[in-house]
């Protein structure tokens, strides 16, 4: 591995530096897309998200992470009261990183605030309703290859059949 080899957060530093708010926000949702869940990525992306001036998605961001702050608590104010409240649509905002989460992955400060939103329950019900999504899905090649497959043992036995009777018939 090369050690020269600037980090994730180097880079994204620098974007900052340059004044490249984007590049440094995209890279690090990149980074947690293909990462996972990680509260410390999320509270830089709340800061970058508050340095854009857009308090909801820094309260997206924060919700989870184990960033504290009258900040935090406002950019979580704000997107909370966008949102009117509703746990259900509160979880489904929620970068999808943090919805597959396992509770013992988030800290004990994003936790709590998840909780005072009730966002527990509306998440269980999320991942629920994406599980029941995703069944009949996950095998669709399989189902394919085993009705293409009984389609033509069919064909082929009314084939034999037919071929057997018409020799019997035609007395070959």
């Amino acid at each position: 591995m090369n050690s020269n080899k600037p980090t994730i957060l180097e880079r994204v530093q620098a974007d900052l530096e340059r004044g490249d708010h984007w590049l440094a926000r995209q890279r690090l949702e990149s980074h947690l897309s293909t990462q996972g869940y990680d509260p410390d990525i999320l509270s830089k992306l709340g800061e970058i998200a508050l340095a854009m001036h857009d308090g909801f998605s820094a309260g997206r961001f924060y919700m989870a992470s184990s960033a504290v702050g009258d900040h935090v608590d406002a950019a979580i104010a704000v997107f909370v009261t966008h949102l009117a409240h509703k746990p259900d649509q509160i979880a489904s905002q929620l970068p999808l990183v943090v919805r597959a989460a396992n509770q013992d992955q988030i800290p004990e400060e994003g936790l709590r605030r998840m909780r005072n939103a009730g966002l527990d329950v509306a998440l269980e019900k999320l991942n629920r309703k994406a599980a029941r999504r995703a069944f009949p899905y996950r095998y669709p090649r399989l189902v394919v290859v085993l009705v293409v497959f009984a389609l033509l043992f069919t064909m082929t036995a009314v084939g034999v059949g037919v071929w057997t009777i018409g020799g019997w018939v035609l007395g070959r």
